[in-house]
C-alpha cells in the first residue's frame, strides 16, 4: 500500500471539522490495521472519541457507521458501540453487517462466539450461513458455526412461512446438509429426524431449487436408511428430484469468466427519487474513465449541495458515490487510480474517497455505510425556475405561477411533448451532468451555453429556446 497517499489523507483530515475528521480517521482505522493493529485501535477510538462530541443526529449517524468499521479493526469495541446504538430490525440487517464485517476481516472467532451469546432482541441470521461459512478457514471453524446455528434453531425453529424467515430455513438445512458429517454421529442421528419433519413443512422456494428435504437425503441415507427408504415411497417428489437432469449441449468454448462490475445510484426510490441504480462492468467502466459513475456522483452532490444536506458529508450520497468509484478503480489500477480525486469538487469528499482508496489498494474488501438527506429547503419545480431563466423580466412569485391555470411558460420537448423532470439530466462536453433547464442551458461546469438540447424521449435536437412555452 503506498503509504504516502494514506499519510497525506490523514495530515488533510487534520485540517478539517470534527464530523469529517471523526470519519476520515475511522475509515483509516481499518487500513492501519493491515499492518500496526495498536496504531490501528488508537486511531479507532480517536475517532470515536471525536463522534462522541459531536451534535446529537450527526453523533448518531457517524457512530451507527462506525459501528461496522470498527468491526474490522477491534470486534471489542465494535461490540460496545452496537450494544449502544444498534437498531434491531425484523430482517436481522443489523447483526447480519456486524458479522460479515467481523468475518471479512479476519474476525470469524468473535463472530461466531457473538451469535452464540447475542444481545436480546438479536436473532440468528440463517440466511446468512453461507457467506460466514465462506469465510470460515478450516473444519473447526465450520462446526462451531454450524453448532451454533443449531442452537439457535433448536430455541428458534424459523417460520416456514412468508416473511423474516423465507429464506432463513432452507439455508439452515442446506447447511446442516453440508456439513452433519463434522458433529458427533450420535449428535447429527439424533437431530436429523426432527429437523426432516420441520423441513417437510417449507413451502416451495423459487431461489432453491432443490427442496430442503431432498437436500437431507445423503444424511438420511447414511444414518437413517429406513426413514430415507419410507420418505421416497411417501413423496414421489423427491424420487423425482434426485433424477439427474440431462446437461443441454453447448458448444465447446472457454470456460466463461464473470467479469467484475460496479452497481452505480440507488436501488432504493424516496419521495424525492425513483430508484435508479445500475450496474456497469468494469471494462466499460475503465475504458470511458468511470464517465456514468462520475455523471451519477456529480448528480448527487450537485443535490446534496442544492438542497444543503445537513447530514455529515460522511453520510452524503455523493460521497458513497466517490467512495465507490475510487474503490473499484483501486482494485483495477491500484495507485494509478489516485488521478481520479482530482475530478472529485469537494476536498472533503475528496479527503474520504482517498482513503477508500488506500483501502482498495491494501486489498480489503469494500464498505458502504448509512447515507442520508438532511435538506434544508426542497427543490422548487423544474419548470418554474426554468421559466425564470427563460424570462428575468417576470415578477410572478412562485405561488402564484404554480397555481395559475394558464399563461406563463413551461418546459417540453418541441416535437414530442415530453416534460423534463427534476431528476433527468444532460452531460456537456466538458463532463458536468446537470439539468439543463436549471440553468437556461448554461453549463455549472464550464459555463457553455447550450443552444440546441436534445429529448431523451424521441431523440431530437431542438433550439433550447423552443423548449419554453405558454402553459
Amino acid at each position: 500500500m503506498p503509504e504516502d497517499l494514506l499519510s497525506a489523507a490523514l495530515e488533510q483530515a487534520e485540517g478539517t471539522d470534527a464530523a469529517v475528521k471523526s470519519a476520515a480517521l475511522l475509515h483509516a482505522a481499518r487500513v492501519v490495521a493491515c499492518t500496526d493493529q495498536a496504531a490501528a485501535v488508537r486511531m479507532l477510538d480517536r475517532g470515536i472519541a471525536l463522534a462522541q462530541e459531536l451534535p446529537e443526529r450527526a453523533r448518531t449517524l457517524i457512530l451507527g457507521n462506525a459501528i461496522c468499521l470498527a468491526a474490522a479493526v477491534s470486534p471489542k469495541r465494535a461490540l460496545e458501540l452496537y450494544a449502544a446504538h444498534r437498531r434491531p430490525g425484523p430482517f436481522d440487517h443489523a447483526i447480519m453487517a456486524l458479522v460479515n464485517v467481523m468475518a471479512t476481516h479476519g474476525h470469524i472467532d468473535t463472530a461466531i462466539a457473538y451469535l452464540n451469546d447475542p444481545l436480546p432482541g438479536d436473532r440468528f441470521p440463517f440466511s446468512f450461513l453461507g457467506n460466514l461459512e465462506r469465510e470460515c478457514r478450516d473444519d473447526a471453524t465450520r462446526r462451531k458455526l454450524l453448532e451454533a446455528a443449531i442452537a439457535a434453531w433448536e430455541k428458534h425453529h424459523p417460520d416456514p412461512g412468508p416473511g423474516p424467515d423465507h429464506f432463513a430455513a432452507p439455508a439452515f438445512v442446506g447447511f446442516f446438509s453440508r456439513f452433519w458429517q463434522l458433529l458427533p454421529r450420535e449428535q447429527a442421528s439424533r437431530l436429523l429426524p426432527e429437523i426432516l419433519a420441520w423441513a417437510r413443512q417449507l413451502p416451495p422456494e423459487p431461489s432453491f431449487p432443490t427442496r430442503p428435504p431432498t437436500m437431507l437425503l445423503p444424511a438420511l441415507e447414511a444414518l437413517h436408511p429406513k426413514l430415507a427408504q419410507s420418505l421416497l415411497r411417501d413423496d414421489p417428489r423427491l424420487a423425482e428430484s434426485l433424477a439427474p437432469a440431462q446437461p443441454e449441449p453447448s458448444p465447446a468454448s472457454e470456460p466463461a469468466v464473470c467479469e467484475d462490475a460496479m452497481m452505480i445510484g440507488s436501488c432504493f426510490g424516496t419521495e424525492d427519487d425513483e430508484p435508479n441504480s445500475q450496474i456497469i462492468y468494469m471494462t466499460e467502466a475503465l475504458a470511458t474513465d468511470f464517465k456514468a459513475a462520475f455523471d451519477e456522483a456529480f448528480f448527487r452532490y450537485s443535490r446534496d449541495v442544492e438542497w444543503q444536506n445537513h447530514a455529515p458529508k460522511e453520510c452524503w450520497p455523493s460521497t458513497n458515490e466517490f467512495r465507490n468509484i475510487l474503490f473499484k478503480a483501486g482494485q483495477h489500477i491500484a495507485v494509478a487510480a489516485a488521478k481520479y480525486l482530482d475530478r472529485i469538487p469537494d476536498s472533503d469528499l475528496r479527503l474520504l474517497s482517498q482513503i477508500e482508496l488506500c483501502a482498495a489498494i491494501a486489498g480489503l474488501p469494500q464498505q458502504a455505510g448509512n447515507t442520508i438527506v438532511y435538506p434544508a429547503r426542497k427543490r422548487e419545480p423544474v419548470w418554474i425556475r426554468a421559466a425564470a431563466a427563460a424570462d428575468p423580466a417576470t415578477t410572478e412569485s412562485v405561488e402564484d405561477t404554480t397555481h395559475r391555470d394558464s399563461g406563463g411558460p413551461f418546459i417540453r420537448c418541441p416535437k414530442c411533448g415530453w416534460v423534463p423532470r427534476p431528476e433527468d439530466r444532460w452531460t456537456c462536453h466538458c463532463g458536468h451532468s446537470w439539468n439543463t433547464f436549471d440553468t437556461g442551458g448554461v453549463c455549472p461546469g464550464c459555463q457553455y451555453q447550450w443552444k440546441i438540447t436534445m429529448c431523451p424521449a424521441c431523440g431530437q435536437w431542438s433550439a433550447h429556446s423552443d423548449w419554453y412555452a405558454a402553459k
